[in-house]
């Protein structure tokens, strides 16, 4: 995995991060980002549990495949909240349900994707 100023990055690859989150926090006015793998109850649950303890990632505060950090872009994350009524939504999902696969969650306002999606209409 290459991150940013890491072993595994270039000088080119580091520009392009920080051209990238530039671009992101100048145009992105709502984001989905997720704190826990564990998910909702799927098929896919028990996939992302394993990403998530198994993949070297910098941090547990990930979906599985990506890190909260990561996916904020160099936004505060005190710009998330964790209902969906939120613009920015921090989650309970893994990497699937954050793509809509799965529905959202009866009672769990940290798990309602779709939910949040509707109220940004």
């Amino acid at each position: 995995m290459s991150y940013e100023d890491e072993s595994y990055s270039t000088t080119s690859l580091n520009s392009a991060y920080s051209a990238a989150q530039s671009a992101f926090q100048s145009n992105v006015d709502a984001a989905m980002c997720s704190d826990n793998y564990s998910g909702l109850l799927s098929l896919y649950q028990a996939v992302y549990k394993l990403a998530g303890a198994i993949i070297p990632h910098k941090s547990s505060e990930n979906d599985g495949i990506v890190e909260y950090q990561s996916c904020a872009g160099g936004l505060s994350t005190s710009k998330f909240g964790n209902t969906y009524d939120d613009t920015y939504y921090v989650t309970g999902l893994n990497h699937a349900d954050t793509a809509f696969r799965n529905g959202d969650a009866l009672i769990v306002n940290s798990q309602k994707p779709v939910k949040w999606f509707e109220c940004l209409l």
